[in-house]
């Protein structure tokens, strides 16, 4: 999301502060060990800033990955999801089926390794998470950094 310093920045600022916030909170609800904020970011791709992204860290304090707040956004409706779908199905039902389902974990980012495997399993008719394991298997474990 570009913007220059003006008022508009500092309106996309306030509203993306919100939904950070937001990702925090249900990160934690969820057992996530995961932190979002917000930075700005002076250069993508050879494109100048500044770009107001969002860093997610882990538990150790490494950034992990880097979003623009759109797909922060677009996220934060499946993090809702998933502890709507808790208070319905139980916090551990929900566990298991991100778990065995990873790519559909709206914490998670997807590697292009974990992707390319993906395409691969729905080509050929395995199941996803069977084409992962037997690829990656770190991928039934979450990203090992």
């Amino acid at each position: 999301q570009r913007s220059s310093l003006g008022p508009s920045f500092i309106e996309d600022l306030k509203s993306a502060a919100g939904s950070v916030a937001d990702a925090n909170y249900l990160s934690k609800v969820m057992g996530k060990k995961l932190e979002f904020s917000l930075c700005v970011v002076d250069d993508v791709c050879g494109e100048s800033g500044p770009f107001l992204g969002v860093a997610c860290r882990d538990a150790a304090g490494c950034t992990v990955f880097l979003w623009s707040v759109d797909k922060l956004r677009s996220r934060l409706q499946g993090m809702f999801d998933c502890v709507e779908q808790v208070q319905q199905e139980g916090f551990d039902s929900v566990q298991a089926a991100l778990q065995s389902s990873s790519h559909e974990d709206p914490w998670k980012e997807i590697s292009p390794w974990e992707a390319a495997a993906l395409v691969a399993a729905v080509s050929r008719g395995r199941s996803t998470t069977e084409q992962l394991i037997g690829h990656f298997p770190s991928a039934s474990s979450g990203p090992s950094r």
